[in-house]
């Protein structure tokens, strides 16, 4: 693995159907020769085409630093909704290829179990 992952992540259940998490990760390349990858995977068993895609790491190891916070509800033992926020601020193997340095990412979906418990 070409990342290294260094956080610090706080977690607390006030109560059993309410959970809340907040995380700061530091990511960092292992090396300043190591590409900067992303994609899908490997997607073809022949030919070209592997599914991944690596860009330089502009001299630099420093990915960038992340804010992560969730929110974890459960309305009942069956149905329950996850809320999600993020922001990356970007170091120089980013910002050495893309013009902003500021990611947000956020999400919220509705959980619903079903089928035998």
């Amino acid at each position: 693995m070409n990342l290294r992952d260094v956080f610090v992540q706080v977690q607390a259940r006030p109560r059993p159907s309410l959970g809340l998490r907040l995380a700061v990760p530091r990511l960092d390349l292992a090396s300043v020769a190591d590409l900067w990858y992303a994609g899908s995977g490997a997607t073809l068993a022949r030919g070209a085409v592997f599914g991944y895609a690596g860009r330089r790491s502009n001299g630099s190891t420093r990915l960038g630093t992340a804010v992560e916070a969730s929110v974890d509800y459960a309305f009942t033992p069956r149905l329950s909704m996850n809320v999600f926020a993020g922001r990356l601020r970007g170091g120089p193997v980013v910002t050495g290829t893309f013009a902003g340095a500021t990611l947000w990412f956020a999400y919220a979906e509705t959980v619903v179990a079903v089928g035998a418990r």
